[in-house]
């Protein structure tokens, strides 16, 4: 059985983002919309090889235009917008904070306070 993983496209001025919701920390960029494509394939499989996943049996594929959805998801918990997301989330210094605590997050539906607050009780810095 294949164990699929979609990724979400958006455009901005510099070019293309490409990231993975399923994968913590699963982005990329390119000047084009093929270049952001072979770049987020690579770095879903990289980032699942990494984590020692036979991507054997992996399916990858773009989720299409559901983007507002992920994006309102974002909103609920209190971020700008999807990009403040990601800027916030590569900010994380995981030697610092467990990847535990931050699944912990995640999976409890925190919001972006939640998260500033759990970094801060980890590592007596501020997250912004």
């Amino acid at each position: 059985m294949n164990k699929t993983y979609k990724y979400y496209i958006e455009k901005d001025d510099n070019g293309y983002t490409a990231f993975c919701p399923q994968l913590d920390g699963c982005f990329t960029q390119g000047d084009t919309r093929e270049e952001v494509v072979t770049n987020i394939e690579d770095a879903i499989l990289l980032h699942l090889k990494d984590r020692g996943v036979s991507t054997d049996d992996v399916l990858v594929i773009e989720a299409g235009n559901n983007i507002e959805e992920l994006e309102k998801t974002i909103i609920k918990k209190g971020f700008n917008s999807v990009k403040e997301f990601h800027h916030l989330i590569a900010k994380i210094n995981f030697n610092e904070m467990p990847l535990l605590a931050f699944k912990n997050w995640q999976n409890n539906n925190g919001s972006k306070k939640d998260l500033c607050k759990l970094y801060f009780n980890w590592t007596g810095k501020l997250l912004k």
